[in-house]
């Protein structure tokens, strides 16, 4: 509907009927894939004629193998964007491509067109913009895991910290930030599982265990680490081991820190994506975090702090170009700035690590450690060696 497709022999899902004269006429395909000269335009000057090339095929061939593979076909990367993505977003950006590829084939600049028509697959498969779609194919993203050391209610360890003043809070999150770390500021637990893991920045957490519960606006830390990105449902995401590195490692600080939950997410800029990326020059300050939770709640906007950046999170419709202003403007308090568009490359069903329910057993049920060591043997079934990792000197 959208791309005026009919069916026959030649490329299918991309069929460009013959427009009624006198309109100018399409790409004229014949079935072998040269141009049918034989219907002349009265809109169109005499001198000038199509040039003998598919530009959407050219375009295809521009794609990233990695890309290629995964969708198999020109048709079947538009299906299963379309599938993939539900703002409409792509379809539109596919749309303004197709008819910018079309004026470009029928002035004759080849190259223009070909860049259309990349654009308009990229497009409507949901992969990234054509010049990051090349360039980060098999390559890396950051992964932030977003953390707290103070303690969640209801797990029995120094409950009464959180309600504790701020700067004794933001010592006590320090100290245990700085137990992770090795003398360079990197997360052990992170380098033991094989990441390639980045210092450890201040952050501002905010997290609410319930959708009654009371908001805890916290001190945190972020651990950054720089992970594979491979082809996964005809897009880009982070490879499995990496995800299960990730999921362990989450899992282990959450239990050693008593948390009832750890995430972790994984931005790839992307204009048609859902989330938002606010950049900073440092972490978010606990005021401007409680003014966002107070505009925006936590259940349909999750804010996560980078320490030099702000990741939203968005679970609901795609945010409006006001909402995305004044987000930018809400956590960093300039109004000049820009909140960037992004999609998750992290697997939703690994990012949360939930340990209420077995932080909230009874005392001695051990179930938050055995929730731990699970993770671990995951980690060594993808890794070969993985389990050994963990037990090193510098863990102990």
């Amino acid at each position: 509907m959208f791309f005026n497709i009919r069916p026959d022999s030649f490329l299918p899902g991309f069929r460009v009927q013959p427009p009624k004269e006198p309109e100018v006429p399409g790409f004229r395909m014949n079935p072998d894939g040269s141009i049918d000269n034989s219907v002349a335009s009265r809109a169109s000057p005499p001198t000038r004629t199509l040039q003998s090339y598919n530009p959407l095929e050219f375009a295809w061939r521009m794609l990233p193998p990695e890309a290629r593979k995964s969708y198999a076909s020109i048709p079947n990367a538009i299906a299963e964007g379309i599938n993939e993505l539900s703002t409409g977003a792509a379809i539109r950006d596919a749309v303004n491509a197709y008819t910018d590829m079309n004026r470009a084939a029928w002035s004759g600049r080849g190259w223009d067109a070909a860049r259309s028509g990349l654009g308009m697959l990229t497009a409507a498969a949901g992969v990234i913009p054509m010049n990051r779609a090349i360039t980060q194919a098999g390559k890396k993203v950051i992964a932030h895991q977003t953390a707290e050391a103070i303690p969640g209610r209801g797990t029995g360890h120094l409950e009464n910290l959180i309600e504790a003043p701020p700067a004794v809070r933001e010592d006590f999150t320090n100290r245990v930030s700085g137990a992770l770390n090795d003398p360079n500021g990197v997360d052990v637990l992170n380098k033991a599982a094989g990441l390639h893991a980045l210092p450890t920045q201040p952050t501002t957490g905010a997290f609410r265990a319930t959708p009654t519960s009371p908001v805890e606006i916290n001190p945190g830390f972020a651990m950054g680490a720089k992970v594979p990105l491979v082809g996964k449902g005809g897009a880009l995401a982070i490879d499995p081991a990496s995800e299960q590195a990730l999921r362990t490692t989450a899992t282990m600080r959450g239990a050693m820190t008593a948390q009832l939950g750890n995430p972790y997410n994984a931005q790839m800029l992307l204009s048609t994506g859902n989330n938002l990326v606010v950049p900073l020059d440092s972490k978010v300050s606990p005021e401007r975090m409680l003014d966002f939770v107070n505009r925006y709640g936590t259940d349909r906007l999750i804010p996560a702090d980078t320490g030099s950046a702000v990741s939203v999170l968005n679970s609901g419709k795609r945010l409006t170009t006001d909402e995305a202003s004044d987000i930018a403007y809400r956590l960093s308090g300039d109004s000049g700035a820009i909140a960037r568009r992004s999609r998750e490359a992290s697997d939703p069903t690994m990012n949360y690590v939930d340990l209420s329910t077995e932080w909230l057993k009874p005392p001695g049920s051990r179930d938050v450690t055995r929730r731990m060591l699970d993770e671990i043997e995951r980690l060594n079934s993808v890794t070969p060696g993985g389990l050994g990792t963990m037990d090193n000197a510098e863990l102990r």
